[in-house]
């Protein structure tokens, strides 16, 4: 899998990951030390912003949801 970010003003890193993502791998792997990096670098002064995703089973997870919620981020699936 192929995990990138973007957003008007330019691209995060793209990042590759091997084997089966499920949830508890996508917040230690993906959110946690890429994304969070990621959307501090593209969007500097706590600019707001929405995560869209598609429906794999690891975003529509009930913890991923509750993990970005706690972090106060919108998600769009």
């Amino acid at each position: 899998m192929i995990r990138a970010c973007m957003s008007a003003d330019g691209m995060g890193p793209i990042q590759v990951i091997d084997g089966i993502l499920n949830a508890k791998k996508y917040i230690e792997t993906v959110l946690k030390p890429k994304l969070i990096p990621s959307i501090r670098d593209l969007f500097p002064n706590n600019a707001p912003f929405i995560v869209q995703q598609d429906s794999a089973p690891c975003h529509t997870a009930k913890v991923c949801k509750a993990w970005f919620q706690n972090k106060g981020t919108d998600i769009l699936l």
